[in-house]
C-alpha cells in the first residue's frame, strides 16, 4: 500500500464536522482568514464555520442566523459589543454567557427594525433617556431594551445618518468590532486578537466617561483583556493611541462571511453602504515618548445624508 500523503491525511482529518468545529474554535479572526487562504476546500470550511457561529450567537434571540442578518440588511443595522468580539476571538476563549444582543441602526430606520422585532414577538421593556441635545458629543440617539421573555436585545439608535457613528466613541478598542449582514470587522486587530486593549480617551476628554464605562472595563477584565497603555504595544502598526487613523489605512481586519480567504471588501466601501463616507480619528492621551506632552481624541466623520428626501 502507498504510504499515505499529507494532502489524504488532511482530509480525512477534516472530514468529521465535529472534529473540524473543535479545531476552528480555536482559530481567531486572522487564523481562520490563514487556514482558509490554503485552498478552496479549506475557504468553504471556514465559511460553514463562521455561519455555524453566527447561529450559535443568534439561536438564543432568533431561530436561525438569517433572521437576523435579513433585519440587518433592511435597517442598514450592525450587531457589536459582545456578540461581535466572540466572532472575531477563539470560541473557546468566549466562555461568558450571552446576555443579549447590542444591534446599532440609523435614527431614520429605527422604526422599520422596531416593526421587525414585534414580528418576531418582542416588545419593548425598557426605554432610555432620549439624547436630543445638538451640543452633546455623544452620537447616540437613545438606547431601547426589548424582550420576548427569555431574551433581551438593546437598540442603540445613532443621531446620525450611519448605525456605525458611534463605533469611534467606544470607550475601549475591545468592543471596536462589529458585524454587518455579510461582513465582519475589527479596528483594532493587532490588540484585541492578543486580549489587549486601550482606553478611547475622548469619554474623558469630554468628562462622559461613567460609573458604566468603569463596570465595562472590569467586565471585560474578568474576560482575561488587559488595558495598557501605547508604550506596552512594542508599537506594532495602527495601535498607537495618537495615530490618526481612517477608513482608507490598512489597520483593520475584515472578512466578508461568502467570500473568504479573499480579504473582505474594503472598509471604506462597506462603510460607504452603511451611510458613512470617510471618517477620521484618534484615540488620545499622552504622546509616545513624552512625559507631558498629551493630545486630545479626535473624530470627524463625514456621512452620506442621500436618505434625506428634500
Amino acid at each position: 500500500m502507498a504510504p499515505q500523503t499529507p494532502l489524504s491525511t488532511e482530509f480525512r482529518l477534516f472530514a468529521d464536522a465535529d472534529l473540524l468545529q473543535l479545531v476552528l474554535e480555536h482559530c481567531d479572526m486572522r487564523d481562520l482568514m490563514t487556514f482558509a487562504a490554503m485552498s478552496t476546500t479549506n475557504a468553504n470550511r471556514v465559511c460553514w464555520y463562521l455561519r455555524h457561529q453566527l447561529d450559535v450567537i443568534c439561536t438564543p434571540f432568533f431561530p436561525t442566523s438569517e433572521h437576523l442578518t435579513n433585519i440587518l440588511s433592511v435597517c442598514d443595522a450592525v450587531v457589536s459589543g459582545s456578540a461581535a468580539l466572540r466572532m472575531v476571538l477563539p470560541a473557546n476563549a468566549c466562555n461568558w454567557p450571552s446576555s443579549d444582543l447590542d444591534i446599532y441602526v440609523p435614527h431614520h430606520s429605527h422604526t422599520q427594525l422596531y416593526n421587525l422585532l414585534h414580528k418576531h414577538h418582542y416588545n419593548i421593556v425598557r426605554n432610555g433617556k432620549l439624547n436630543i441635545q445638538n451640543y452633546s458629543p455623544s452620537t447616540i440617539f437613545t438606547v431601547t431594551t426589548f424582550g420576548n421573555g427569555q431574551s433581551l436585545i438593546d437598540v442603540i439608535v445613532s443621531k446620525t445618518a450611519s448605525a456605525l457613528s458611534p463605533i469611534f466613541q467606544f470607550y475601549s478598542t475591545a468592543v471596536m468590532n462589529f458585524f454587518s449582514a455579510d461582513s465582519l470587522y475589527c479596528a483594532y486587530p493587532s490588540l484585541t486578537l492578543r486580549h489587549r486593549a486601550m482606553i478611547n480617551m475622548s469619554s474623558l476628554h469630554q468628562c462622559t466617561f461613567s460609573p458604566s464605562h468603569i463596570q465595562a472595563l472590569l467586565k471585560y477584565k474578568s474576560r482575561r483583556f488587559r488595558i495598557i497603555s501605547c508604550d506596552e504595544t512594542n508599537h506594532p502598526p495602527f495601535a498607537c493611541r495618537t495615530q490618526i487613523r481612517s477608513l482608507n489605512d490598512r489597520g483593520w481586519l475584515s472578512l466578508d462571511f461568502a467570500s473568504v480567504p479573499r480579504r473582505g471588501a474594503d472598509p471604506s466601501a462597506t462603510f460607504y453602504r452603511l451611510g458613512i463616507v470617510d471618517a477620521v480619528w484618534t484615540l488620545g492621551g499622552q504622546v509616545c515618548g513624552s512625559t507631558s506632552l498629551c493630545v486630545p481624541p479626535i473624530l470627524h466623520i463625514i456621512e452620506d445624508c442621500s436618505y434625506v428626501v428634500l
